[in-house]
């Protein structure tokens, strides 16, 4: 079994040359090696290389007997059918790796070759101490069990040996040490949706390590822990505010929690104003408003002066009311611009009344008091949309103005007046069939009160192909060829006549049309 953390191990210690037994954190693993196939190695072996396929940094001497190099997967197996064995690890002190730590927990993974059998575990530690487990096997695969360790010591040797001579073979794939001096500092943002912090943990931190902060920047010993403020939006800003982390202190002696700070405020916008012969008289326009606030003023005029119908306002929905000068702006999302120009006061003015619609609709511009100053005005006529079968007719004014037919306006007017459009009814016609000799049917059709322009379906007719006559309209051997205008003599198959089988036609005048027949070949 490889061990999980040998890789982080490795580049975390590398390049240190020399390194107490205070400054190492963390997890390692030494994996002993097995074999490349499915049989036991028969070889008995004795040194690092041979034994150790990962973690031999950890250690700096070995000795065994009777160690084997187990089948793929096994590590090694101790002890022959006759035989006991054992490894034991002398811990490296300095180095790249350290194995001599204080540990708060040790592991180690262990099958059985013969069940019921034991191992027996022996750490020693530096002051010459030991501790001991008995590991028993349960299972012919791998499994982890755990080996008891005094957490306050630090680890100087490790021994695994067979228990029973006879029978009493096992197989040792690995040993883990947990170090009890690593700590983790977590890291968190508040409040949330304010901001992010990365990492959000740096894990197996060495008592003593050193944390500090640097703006939005948090240091805890070669690692750093960044702050981010959330992304700006047009209600909100965003900022980082501070570092805080308890146990507080310079060092790192416990797990820790560190806190990046932010703060959240409304988004505020420029306000700027044009006002032009005019003031703010009540409320007041601030230089700066919040995202969806709003503002209130009122404006008046400058003496000899008159307030717009209409002003320009960017930014927020305003409400404007030329009579009494209040002004409303809500709902503001962007920077506002306000511009209200005041006109010099009218010494005249008439009213402009729009008619009353009928058969159609328009639009008329200006409408309602209208100032002159001893002049006049123009209106303009726009939009005209007639009734079905209706059309423009002219344009009128009650009491004064010259109208344009043309260019739909009423100029020069100087006094109050109504401005009306009429609408006409399009023109009628009536369509009349007739002279329908050689047919079956001989009566007239008349279809009155037609529009200009509405297809006119023409009647059918039947061709005669009896050969007794019965009346002076009826001939035999005739066939239908087509209508023709009245007073038009058609030849046969003439230019002029409106095919048969032409359905309809659209008119334009009171018409006559005569059916057109044609005599079959005798």
């Amino acid at each position: 079994m490889k061990h999980l953390f040998f890789n982080f191990n490795r580049l975390l210690l590398l390049g240190l040359a020399v390194m107490t037994v205070g400054n190492v954190w963390g997890t390692y693993t030494i994996t002993f090696k097995s074999g490349t196939t499915s049989t036991d190695g028969s070889t008995a072996q004795t040194t690092i290389a041979n034994l150790i396929s990962d973690g031999s940094g950890y250690v700096s001497s070995i000795s065994a007997t009777n160690a084997y190099n187990a089948k793929k997967g096994y590590g090694i197996k101790l002890g022959a059918s006759k035989k006991t064995g054992n490894v034991e690890m002398t811990m490296a002190s300095s180095g790249s790796t350290i194995g001599q730590v204080k540990a708060s927990s040790m592991s180690m993974t262990a099958a059985y070759y013969d069940s019921g059998k034991s191992l027996k575990v022996t750490v020693t530690y530096t002051d010459a101490t030991t501790s001991e487990t008995t590991v028993t096997p349960t299972s012919n695969s791998m499994a982890s069990y755990a080996v008891t360790v005094n957490s306050t010591k630090t680890i100087s040797k490790i021994k695994i040996a067979t228990v029973t001579a006879t029978s009493g073979r096992m197989y040792v794939g690995s040993v883990t040490v947990t170090t009890a001096s690593g700590y983790t500092v977590t890291c968190e943002a508040t409040p949330s949706g304010y901001g992010s912090v990365d990492p959000t943990s740096v894990s197996n931190v060495a008592s003593g390590t050193s944390i500090s902060k640097n703006g939005a920047t948090l240091t805890i010993g070669t690692n750093t822990v960044t702050a981010t403020a959330a992304d700006q939006t047009a209600e909100w800003t965003y900022a980082f505010s501070d570092w805080s982390w308890s146990p507080s202190g310079s060092t790192v002696t416990a797990a820790t929690t560190a806190t990046a700070t932010f703060t959240r405020s409304k988004r505020t916008y420029d306000v700027s104003k044009t006002l032009n012969n005019c003031s703010v008289t009540s409320g007041s326009i601030p230089t700066t408003a919040e995202y969806g606030g709003s503002i209130n003023a009122t404006i008046t005029a400058n003496s000899g002066y008159q307030l717009p119908a209409d002003i320009t306002v960017t930014g927020g929905t305003k409400s404007w009311n030329q009579s009494t000068g209040a002004l409303s702006i809500t709902n503001i999302t962007g920077a506002v611009s306000i511009t209200i120009t005041a006109t010099a006061a009218c010494s005249s003015s008439i009213t402009i009344t729009k008619g009353t619609e009928s058969h159609g609709t328009f639009t008329l511009s200006p409408t309602g008091s209208v100032c002159i100053d001893g002049g006049n005005a123009t209106a303009t006529i726009s939009n005209i949309s007639p009734a079905t079968h209706y059309h423009f007719k002219e344009i009128t004014t009650s009491a004064s103005g010259s109208v344009d037919n043309d260019q739909k306006k009423v100029t020069n007017i100087s006094a109050s007046t109504m401005i009306n459009v009429t609408f006409e009814e399009d023109p009628k016609y009536t369509v009349t069939f007739t002279d329908a000799m050689h047919s079956t049917d001989c009566s007239t059709y008349t279809m009155s009160n037609q529009y200009a322009g509405v297809q006119i379906v023409f009647p059918s007719l039947t061709d005669k192909d009896k050969h007794t006559p019965s009346g002076d309209c009826l001939a035999d051997h005739y066939h239908f060829v087509g209508w023709v205008e009245s007073g038009v003599t058609p030849t046969q198959s003439p230019s002029n006549v409106i095919a048969a089988g032409t359905t309809s036609i659209n008119i334009s005048k009171t018409v006559t049309y005569k059916a057109v027949w044609a005599k079959e070949a005798q």
